[in-house]
């Protein structure tokens, strides 16, 4: 996970490696699993095992976030995933999709020392926090972020922890662009699907293992 997390935090494309991307386009028609491209790029040695990891983990969680927004019925909700670095006290983007640019932005490297109230974790990581109008709300991670929450049109949002082994590893974010009570039953949905992201994550990493070992 500290891997993983690294990869976000230090991830540069180089030259080289944006030429490669650029190939994936026009690949893409004749195969249809990217990650195999970028096991591809990996054993060409056009980028590194933290590239590898970086953009295998970008994929994967961006499909999660695609496929759970798709199961709210109003099509109202974007979500984003959230790694915490707990040594520098900092957020970083794993993936947000839908997520307005200039709060995906904002988000990614965020120092959030002004979210701990107790403890050595955001009040977001710990526990869910349903707000339900950011204009409104006076709850503390409300008014730490309201600004750029309003910038970029977020009116609301709930947050659910991520948990690996009883290790806090992050959160994720549900956003609408109107006032939203969360009900009982969308957190519940959350909850479950964020139960399958810490499986997904586990998998990037076995399967980077064992691409390395056929080097």
């Amino acid at each position: 996970m500290d891997r993983v997390i690294t990869s976000l935090r230090t991830f540069k494309l180089t030259k080289d490696i944006r030429r490669a991307l650029e190939t994936l386009d026009r690949r893409l028609p004749q195969e249809s699993d990217v990650s195999n491209h970028f096991l591809k790029l990996y054993r060409e040695e056009w980028i590194g095992p933290e590239q590898y990891i970086y953009m295998d983990t970008k994929l994967l969680l961006n499909r999660f976030c695609l496929s759970t927004e798709r199961l709210f019925s109003e099509r109202d909700v974007t979500i984003g995933v959230y790694f915490f670095d707990s040594a520098e006290k900092r957020l970083w983007v794993g993936a947000d999709p839908s997520v307005p640019k200039h709060f995906s932005e904002y988000a990614n490297g965020l120092f959030v020392i002004g979210d701990i109230v107790d403890g050595e974790t955001p009040e977001y990581v710990k526990r869910v926090v349903p707000i339900g109008d950011v204009d409104r709300s006076e709850h503390l991670i409300s008014l730490n972020h309201r600004k750029d929450l309003l910038k970029a049109d977020l009116r609301s949002f709930c947050t659910v922890p991520l948990l690996h082994n009883g290790r806090v590893i992050g959160h994720m974010n549900l956003f609408s662009r109107q006032p939203k009570a969360w009900s009982s039953e969308e957190i519940l949905l959350i909850r479950r699907q964020a139960t399958s992201i810490e499986r997904r994550l586990m998998d990037v990493r076995d399967r980077f293992v064992q691409a390395a070992a056929t080097i």
